[in-house]
């Protein structure tokens, strides 16, 4: 009898056990991905692929994640990862750049499909950057900032890649300003975020008001609302408007000529030369008639004289009547060959020349140098691919596409008519805006 109980003992502890050890197994955790958007998220699965937690790694991430998903499936919580990113106001110009990792279980391809589903069907553009290997440079780089192990990887392929920039220029940057910083070279100061080669800092928001827009996916070209997609990538490099591709770079050269400085003189800016008048003698007076006498700076009218005297109080000089009274007008000064009077003086009667002093300076503005006195800047972008409309789109920017067939009508939005600002759900975010540095 007692055999029997021991045996019946062992064997429900065997199926204590075992149950435990189902629910372990299947609990167990065996992937942790991060996203990093500008919110770093991390997310932990168990054997099932269902959420075992939910972490936030920067400030940005606290208002995106929550603990109701844990037990939920990854998709539930991507969708809902997705829908706050875009309500907190994250994408702008409806496009995104997200980093993807992944440990002990390769899930990135899974991860990456249903990530760029959700934001296609919200018509917003997205480029999901896989990074697989990790570096002890990149763990380094992720403890000294506190940031994940992803966006220190990328961060460490473009300091790789450009010597000027500093980790401390791009540790605090978003993804997207990453990624135009690893296609174009250029970055932008703290505070500052990088589209193409300028920098946008915002400054204030006030109420957009109400207008004519189109509806999301569209696109007003020359006052009509088409539907718009961004290219697609071609095998050519090439460049954006106005930079040359030269040597595998995109190269653009803007000149100007400054105006000259001089400390003494006038410049003369044909000759570049700083010119100073010099006095070199009293000119010559004169009457421009020939039949006027010249009397103390005065052109006197003259009559012949009566027997050696003059009528009507006409004074007599140099054998001749001369009117002293109303008929004269002033007389004129003219000096030699290569020199001149300075009518606006007020003395027309000293002469002048040119005395050629010292060369100008020349001021550039901030970005140029001068060479040859000309204020020259040299702008370095690297190439980028080529972008190629799908079929039935017509190309109407660098990476813009859109479907002249279809079309859709204005609706009533949010607008913002104010320079350097653009509107952000129901207001008009104004920016302060500088060019990027390059290389």
């Amino acid at each position: 009898m007692k055999k029997k109980i021991i045996i019946s003992i062992v064997a429900c502890l065997f199926l204590i056990i075992g149950i435990i050890g189902f629910l372990i197994w299947n609990n167990v955790l065996i992937s942790t991905i991060t996203l990093d958007i500008n919110p770093s998220i991390e997310i932990k699965l168990d054997r099932k692929g269902n959420v075992k937690s939910v972490i936030a790694l920067n400030d940005d991430a606290k208002e995106i994640i929550d603990n109701k998903f844990e037990g939920k499936s990854l998709n539930e919580l991507l969708y809902d990862i997705v829908s706050k990113v875009i309500d907190k106001g994250y994408i702008e110009n409806d496009h995104v750049v997200i980093l993807l990792h992944s440990k002990r279980y390769n899930q990135e391809e899974q991860v990456g499909v249903e990530i760029e589903k959700l934001f296609n069907e919200r018509h917003i553009d997205v480029d999901v950057i896989v990074i697989q290997n990790i570096t002890k440079d990149d763990e380094k780089l992720a403890k000294k900032y506190n940031i994940s192990l992803a966006k220190a990887s990328y961060i460490n392929s473009i300091l790789k890649e450009n010597s000027n920039i500093n980790e401390d220029d791009l540790v605090y940057k978003s993804v997207n300003d990453l990624d135009e910083t690893k296609n174009t070279g250029n970055y932008c100061p703290d505070g500052y975020n990088l589209e193409g080669s300028m920098c946008f800092k915002e400054k204030e928001r006030i109420a957009a008001t109400k207008g004519e827009v189109c509806p999301r996916g569209y696109m007003d070209y020359n006052g009509i609302c088409y539907e718009e997609t961004v290219g697609v990538e071609g095998e050519e490099s090439v460049c954006r408007e106005e930079f040359e591709l030269k040597d595998g770079s995109c190269i653009k050269t803007s000149s100007y000529r400054p105006i000259g400085n001089c400390s003494s003189g006038v410049l003369n800016n044909d000759e570049e030369i700083c010119v100073e008048k010099e006095f070199v003698l009293i000119g010559e007076e004169y009457c421009r008639d020939p039949g006027r006498t010249l009397y103390e700076h005065k052109c006197l009218a003259t009559k012949p004289s009566i027997n050696g005297g003059c009528l009507n109080g006409d004074m007599y000089y140099n054998g001749k009547c001369v009117n002293t009274r109303d008929d004269y007008y002033v007389s004129e000064w003219k000096c030699p060959d290569g020199t001149y009077n300075m009518r606006d003086d007020g003395d027309e009667s000293k002469c002048y020349q040119d005395k050629k002093t010292t060369r100008p300076t020349y001021d550039c503005d901030d970005g140029f140098v001068l060479e040859n006195n000309m204020c020259v800047r040299t702008e370095i972008n690297k190439p980028e691919t080529e972008m190629l409309c799908p079929s039935g789109y017509t190309k109407v920017d660098f990476n813009r596409c859109i479907n002249m067939n279809h079309t859709k009508n204005f609706e009533t939005g949010f607008v913002c008519d104010i320079e350097n600002a653009r509107v952000v759900n129901d207001k008009c975010v104004i920016y302060e805006v500088i060019e990027a540095n390059s290389n």
